[in-house]
């Protein structure tokens, strides 16, 4: 039987993450295919925080529950990152599937991740330790191997905002949709 917490806040999931043995769901969307039902899982789509898209002067942040169709539709957003949502899978997987989630997975396959190294993006975590800000390609050290630490959740992404004008995006994968890519550039 799967377990599940499901906070409400931020500061109640990281407490739950600290003192429960459990895997952080975000979208699920890579989570649903392994189908283990011994996990706990710690579903974080009810906590608002993590949901924000905020411009500043200098920088837009992306909360880490915003999902591929949420970064499509916002403007704010930087025109690579929301075609690089509009790439993944099928609408379905776009509606579920989050920024942070595709951070979370370390696969070298991710359609966003790329495009957040390209940008100079700066990964937001936090834990009861405190909070933390890393490069991208501080934090993103390999396939499948992240710099996070016991405890941390990803909060989100900031991305500079001058420069972003001169970027192109394009996924070249095994068909036009529903691919997992070969390359992206």
């Amino acid at each position: 039987m799967v377990k599940g917490f499901w906070p409400t806040s931020l500061e109640e999931a990281i407490k739950i993450y600290a003192e429960e043995d459990c895997v952080l769901y975000a979208g699920g969307t890579d989570l649903m295919v392994m189908g283990n039902t011994e996990l706990s899982y710690l579903y974080l789509q009810g906590i608002k925080e993590l949901k924000q898209i905020k411009v500043s002067k200098d920088s837009i942040f992306i909360g880490s529950m915003v999902t591929f169709s949420e970064a499509m539709a916002n403007e704010a957003i930087p025109l690579p990152l929301r075609q690089a949502a509009a790439s993944v899978a099928s609408p379905a997987i776009r509606n579920a599937g989050t920024l942070g989630g595709n951070i979370a997975n370390a696969s070298d396959k991710a359609d966003t991740v790329p495009v957040e190294f390209a940008l100079d993006a700066k990964i937001h975590l936090v834990s009861l330790a405190g909070e933390r800000v890393v490069d991208i390609d501080k934090f993103h050290i390999g396939s499948k191997k992240l710099a996070i630490k016991p405890g941390e959740i990803i909060t989100g992404i900031t991305i500079p905002i001058s420069g972003r004008e001169k970027y192109y995006f394009c996924k070249i994968g095994g068909r036009n949709s529903m691919a997992i890519s070969y390359v992206t550039f």
